[in-house]
């Protein structure tokens, strides 16, 4: 035997030096050059003794234990560890990508910070889509640099599909600023920080767009950061809309923006007692329609599913039945069938009513009760006009 043919390692060998997908440090560096990513991944471990949200609590500090841990070269594909000397050939951070990931005591990633990249490759977030389920404890991801309109995209649907709660993108800028992006669709994004992004009032006007009531972020965003933008008392005019039906949102920073008291007074006005335009009215009006219109549909449908789930059962019974003997007379089998019959004309209508009544607590108890801002029971009639009624507390 050659001595090549020796050192070749077979494909047994290569699939034991992969890494586990649930392994998220060593795995994406490896996906991403089976990819042919182009850029090498540099992971920096840091060991947490307690992790604490910044959203939740931001003066405890925090026990650090750093370990550098890039394992794998994107280039490779044996999976072989590399030395810590290694990676000086990435000391000039634009030939790599940068990942901090801090992780519990018991090695669970919690968080995932991108450290000042010049550029992160949306195949990276596209690769880490297809393992984000395994990461339950991860919660938090922080950008500061490095993104464009295409890796934002494939961000938001690797968020979508995550335990993503917590999204810092300050200081991230970039020309096309489509950051409201992030709040398409259904998602756990409740911490959302975009300080020093450049935000002007057109961008804003967009995100706005994405927190009025019914849309999905109206109803789970519940801490917003704009710090340090662009943003005029126009723009704010964008934002004080949304704030008349959104009633999740219950931290907004507009901090170092220029603004005026106008500005403030549009914000102030939205959280306080207001007469519903017509147009709300109607709109609520038209929500509360669909909802019954749902509902029904709903109990509709699981009505079918259950009677469905019934005759499979009474096949099954009847199977088991013995059959009627042949020694039976004519006459005798004849009433026996008349009787089925009639047993089940008369019961017909007793399965009807208790598939409806088990469909209906069903639906009722997916669905809950009908709820909106702008409904009777959260308004009030003074003075022949619709007013917001005060039953949230302090919004």
């Amino acid at each position: 035997m050659s001595t090549n043919a020796m050192e070749t390692p077979s494909l047994e060998e290569k699939q034991d030096n992969r890494p586990r997908p649930d392994d998220l440090i060593n795995f994406l560096p490896w996906a991403c050059g089976q990819y042919q990513m182009g850029k090498p991944i540099i992971f920096t471990k840091i060991v947490q003794n307690e992790y604490i949200s910044l959203a939740t609590d931001r003066n405890k500090n925090k026990s650090r234990i750093n370990q550098n841990i890039s394992k794998y070269d994107i280039g490779s594909t044996d999976g072989k560890d590399k030395s810590s000397a290694g990676i000086s050939q990435y000391s000039n951070r634009q030939n790599a990508v940068w990942i901090t990931a801090y992780t519990d005591v018991i090695g669970n990633i919690v968080e995932l910070k991108f450290n000042k990249n010049s550029h992160i490759p949306s195949l990276l977030f596209l690769t880490m889509a297809l393992v984000i389920k395994y990461q339950i404890y991860l919660t938090k991801i922080t950008i500061n640099r490095g993104l464009d309109q295409y890796t934002i995209y494939e961000m938001n649907k690797c968020v979508k599909i995550s335990h993503i709660s917590e999204v810092n993108l300050d200081d991230t800028f970039f020309l096309q600023a489509n950051y409201d992006i992030l709040l398409d669709g259904p998602n756990n994004i409740r911490y959302l920080s975009l300080a020093r992004c450049r935000i002007n009032d057109k961008v804003l006007k967009n995100i706005s767009e994405k927190l009025a009531y019914p849309l999905p972020a109206s109803k789970v965003l519940s801490v917003l950061i704009l710090s340090s933008n662009r943003i005029t008392d126009n723009g704010v005019a964008y934002l004080a809309e949304s704030l008349r039906s959104n009633r999740q949102l219950s931290y907004i920073n507009l901090a170092d923006n220029t603004l005026t008291d106008d500005g403030a007074c549009l914000i102030l006005d939205s959280l306080q007692s207001f007469v519903l335009t017509q147009e709300e009215i109607l709109a609520e009006k038209r929500r509360h329609l669909q909802f019954f219109k749902d509902k029904n549909d709903m109990i509709v449908e699981m009505v079918k599913e259950l009677r469905t789930g019934e005759f499979d059962k009474k096949v099954t019974k009847k199977k088991s039945v013995r059959p009627v003997p042949v020694q039976a007379t004519k006459k005798g089998k004849l009433e026996k069938e008349s009787s089925i019959k009639s047993l089940d004309a008369k019961s017909s209508p007793n399965f009807d009513f208790m598939f409806y009544d088990k469909a209906v607590y069903m639906v009722e108890e997916k669905l809950g009760d009908y709820n909106d801002p702008f409904s009777l029971f959260n308004t009030k009639l003074e003075d022949g006009q619709h007013t917001e009624a005060d039953v949230y507390g302090v919004r």
